[in-house]
Formats: structure tokens, sequence, C-alpha cells
């Protein structure tokens, strides 16, 4: 079982399967990465309401074609209650009438990249279900927001074009410091319809190989040390670790050959078509593509988890700072 949760782990961090075409995570050529957050204040709204707006934020970037994983691009919303009634109607209602502003904003550079407003209205016989009604009036495709999402999707691809010398000089210096994931997690950012993609896919795969040749060393010598002390299954748990791009596999091949007796279906499947990769350029170079930019998207994905993700502190500073002023 925990051999197979190897397995498992493998296919879910790479997202390929041996045998078959590999499916980029981003599969989209214009796929641009954006983050959506909700800041911690919002002109007070009730928590109901600012998780309402946050699956509003999210099905913007997921139903208009953006990948949710920058760290430097957020999409955030303000909204300002303009008006706000009582009905004399019995039972009387509530009318709260919202000014929603979407940015985009360029944590980085704590500039506004695009921003657009819409007007929201909510009745309810309580008010909080009043706010929350308008804020679920926010509609991700309709032709306002896809039109500010098109255009903001034009102008992060415009930012990369007149930015890769420094990104790609900035993930050199991460990966020479050993630092491989840090710097796939910027090259993972980069759209593939800016004009240099090529040299950033380059260095790209370029530190992929050197990431996995560092964990396939490390697994190597765990498993010659297991199959020393002839513990067998966890040697072919180590073995499993390696990457079949890397160029130590054929290494790691040789010693599960050995043990290719003791492979329960699975771990004998994956083996066979681990072998069937290493023997297809054209299929080992599209892994070693797909496989770095997962990589760095997981990065993205775990930092954004963390507790007291550092983006969430930037973004509501730039927020108090920005609707203080105005």
């Amino acid at each position: 079982m925990k051999k197979r949760l190897v397995l498992l782990i493998l296919f879910a961090s790479f997202g390929f399967s041996f045998g078959a075409s590999a499916q980029p995570l981003m599969s989209a050529r214009d796929m641009v990465s954006i983050r959506p957050m909700t800041p911690s204040e919002v002109d007070n709204l009730p928590k109901e309401a600012r998780a309402a707006l946050n699956n509003k934020l999210n099905q913007m970037v997921a139903q208009n074609g953006f990948g949710a994983t920058s760290s430097q691009f957020v999409l955030t919303a303000n909204l300002v209650l303009t008006d706000k009634q009582v009905t004399a109607t019995a039972p009387a209602n509530f009318v709260v009438k919202y000014e929603a502003s979407f940015y985009v904003v360029d944590l980085l550079d704590k500039t506004i990249l695009n921003e657009v407003s819409v007007s929201l209205t909510g009745v309810d016989r309580l008010e909080n279900r009043a706010i929350v009604q308008a804020v679920n009036q926010i509609n991700p495709k309709s032709s306002a927001i896809r039109a500010f999402m098109n255009n903001t999707r034009t102008k992060i691809v415009d930012y990369y074009n007149t930015r890769i010398p420094s990104l790609l000089t900035k993930a050199q210096g991460l990966a020479d410091r050993n630092e491989y994931t840090a710097a796939l997690e910027i090259l993972s950012a980069i759209p593939e319809t800016v004009d240099q993609y090529p040299m950033v896919s380059e260095q790209m795969t370029a530190i992929y190989e050197k990431k996995i040749d560092r964990d396939a060393s490390s697994a190597l010598q765990a498993a010659r040390g297991k199959m020393a002390t002839h513990e067998y299954d966890e040697a072919i748990e180590a073995l499993m670790k390696v990457d079949p791009a890397s160029t130590r596999a054929s290494e790691a091949l040789a010693l599960i050959a050995q043990l290719q007796e003791r492979l329960d279906a699975e771990e004998l499947r994956y083996y066979e078509d681990w072998k069937k990769l290493q023997a297809n350029e054209m299929e080992l170079e599209r892994h070693r593509i797909d496989a770095a930019r997962a990589v760095g998207v997981e990065q993205a994905k775990a930092d954004a988890a963390r507790p007291n993700n550092p983006m969430q502190g930037e973004l509501d500073h730039w927020f108090l700072i920005t609707f203080n002023m105005r």
C-alpha cells in the first residue's frame, strides 16, 4: 500500500501518464496566471457575503481561462455601499446597493494593472441576506467582466514580454543556490504566448533536470543502502521516486531490473512504461516541460495555502493604503 501511494503521488505531481501523450497542467497556450484574493476587510461585509465575493473572484478566474497560481498578479475587489433603504411594505425589506470595483493588482510593483466597476442590488427581509444577494449578482461571464479579463490577459502578457531577461536572471540565480523549486515557480507563471517563451521553456527544463538529478542521487543512495540490508520493498519505494527524465534514470532502471521479480503488478506496469518513455525522446522532452511547470504550479499553490500567507498581508496593506488615499 505504501509503495502504491508513492506511485499515486508521482502521477499526481507530474500530471501525466506513461505510454500516452502528457497533458500539461495549463494546456491552453494563452493561459495566464492570476490569483483571486479577497482583502481581509471589504467595507465591513458580513462573513457570508465575503465568502460569496471570494467565490465570485474564483469563478472570474476559472471561467475566463486563467490559472490561479500567480505569486505576483492578484484579482481582488472592493465593494462600496452606495444606498440602503428599508421598504414601507409588510414585511419590510432591506434594499442595498453597492458599487463593486474589481482590480488586477501587481503586488510586486504595488500598481493597478486593470480595473472595472459594476452596480449591484440586493433585496431581502434580512440585511445580511440582502448583501449576499447583491454579491451573488456578480456575473463572471457578463460582457463587461469578460472584456475586463481579456484585457487583463493582454496586459499581463505585455508585462512579461518586457521583463523576460530579468526573470530568467532571477530564476537562474535561485537555481545556482539550489533553490530549484522557487526558480520553477517564477518560470511556470510566464504565459506561453510571450515572444521569448522558447528561452523560458529551455531554462525551465534545464533547472528541472538539475532538481531531479539531485533527487535521484538521494533516492539511489537510499535504495542501495536498503538493498545492502535486504530491505527490498523499501529499496523499490526509493527507486520509484527517480524521475525517468533524470540523467541517473538508467542507474535506477538497472537496480529495478535486479528487483523485478519483487515488483507488484502496479509497480511492474510503471517500470515497463518507464522504459518505454526512456526510449522515446520526444515524449521524454514533453514530460520534462510539463513536469517542470507542474513543480512550479504546485509550489505556488502550496505558498497560497500556507497559514499567514504573505501575499494576503501584502494585499491587505495595498488595500488599506489605496482606499484611504482615495
